[in-house]
């Protein structure tokens, strides 16, 4: 029985993480047709450069995202390719070609937390296809998981790597990885007195005494709403101390300083050098999500959202 409360928990998880990847815009038809059309015998696209070890921009991410973007037109029943045979080859065919490589870019962040995430999130979406990825093939993917050690970063970085350890758990309804996934992810819903993470004053700080409530502490809103969303009616579920913290941080000092559409622009550390960063049109996913975790106060989300 013990066994059998376990499975339908690991169940529950990877339907909340489903619905919510299905949640926004679905690819075209026209998009999934020439992401299609387009994918080379070998499970390539020609016009990504996957020699590329780039540090901002690197080209090899694309193709993960590419091969999300057919996923997703494979499992959602709103798309006009649902379940379809040529669809699901092609999907196949792309990520045997991840499998059979181990790309790298300079940049550790691609490397340890985009990859892995990415990879991720589609195994657990073909998860609900009718044809799922074969064990012969989600093997090596997985192992391409195995990046990043969470113990050993702080905040955001802590716990956006300690993302990926979940997805992995998930995959593999590993109830030990689960856990120590979720003491990493939730470790930071902590105050600390100067060092990186959530301060007593309910600042952020990040790569040193920097502020940044948006940046690093923005990325801490939209990771852990999302896992405590993904974990809500689950033996997973967050504590009140903690979720109690989030919610402070939250609406006490991230929401007070969005103005519009807008934040201010002295919360954002080094981040402020980058084109339109000021701008915020992400925040809403948090709010739904906070919207699914205490629905108690769906006044004050609601209010929010206004």
């Amino acid at each position: 029985m013990a066994k059998a409360q376990n499975s339908d928990t690991f169940v529950r998880i990877k339907k909340h993480i489903y619905d919510d990847e299905l949640s926004g815009p679905l690819p075209g038809a026209d998009k999934t047709r020439s992401l299609c059309n387009q994918l080379r015998a070998d499970g390539t696209w020609a016009d990504i450069d996957y020699s590329s070890k780039s540090i901002s921009l690197w080209p090899p991410g694309e193709h993960l995202d590419r091969l999300r973007t057919l996923i997703v037109a494979y499992v959602s029943p709103q798309s006009a390719s649902y379940q379809q045979k040529l669809l699901y080859d092609k999907i196949l065919l792309a990520a045997q070609y991840w499998a059979n490589n181990c790309f790298e870019s300079s940049n550790w962040w691609h490397n340890e937390i985009a990859s892995p995430k990415a990879i991720g999130v589609c195994l657990i979406l073909m998860k609900f296809g009718k044809e799922k990825i074969p064990t012969t093939l989600e093997t090596p993917l997985v192992e391409l998981m195995k990046r990043g050690d969470p113990y050993t970063k702080t905040g955001a970085n802590k716990s956006d790597i300690a993302m990926h350890y979940f997805y992995r758990a998930l995959i593999l309804e590993d109830e030990n990885l689960l856990a120590a996934a979720m003491e990493q992810l939730l470790f930071s819903i902590q105050l600390v007195n100067g060092k990186e993470g959530l301060q007593y004053d309910f600042s952020y700080l990040q790569h040193g005494p920097q502020l940044y409530i948006a940046g690093y502490g923005e990325e801490f809103l939209k990771g852990i709403s999302k896992v405590m969303a993904y974990v809500r009616e689950t033996p997973y579920a967050v504590d009140q101390k903690k979720l109690d913290l989030f919610e402070r941080f939250l609406t006490e000092t991230y929401l007070p300083i969005i103005r519009s559409r807008y934040i201010d622009f002295n919360v954002h550390g080094r981040g402020i050098s980058r084109p339109n960063i000021l701008e915020k049109t992400q925040e809403t996913a948090i709010l739904q999500q906070m919207k699914l975790i205490d629905p108690a106060k769906n006044a004050v989300w609601n209010k929010a959202l206004a």
